[in-house]
């Protein structure tokens, strides 16, 4: 009896052979999908490191902008706080210069 158990009747062997080939449709499917998801993916990476190289670039852009507003800046306020300093002297020597007469 256990020897009869081990042979397959025809109809079992075609149910088998059936489900062999479904599940290799599904594995070619799934790996058609997963190509293409690799695809997908290796463009995004390379998409994505294109816009961080020019977020980099437009950065240094603003940065070096900005310190150049900056440099302007400091000048601009030496040269006003050298005509302050240069008025309030004038301003201190004529006051001086009233208190001697």
């Amino acid at each position: 009896m256990t020897a009869a158990k081990k042979f397959a009747t025809q109809e079992q062997h075609e149910a088998l052979k059936a489900e062999v080939r479904s599940q290799a449709t599904a594995i070619e499917r799934l790996s058609v999908r997963v190509e293409v998801i690799s695809h997908d993916t290796t463009r995004l990476t390379r998409d994505v490191a294109e816009i961080r190289e020019e977020m980099n670039e437009r950065f240094d852009a603003v940065d070096a902008r900005f310190d150049a507003a900056d440099r302007e800046l400091a000048k601009t306020r030496e040269e006003i706080l050298k005509v302050v300093n240069d008025g309030h002297a004038a301003l201190l020597s004529a006051i001086m210069q009233l208190g001697k007469r």
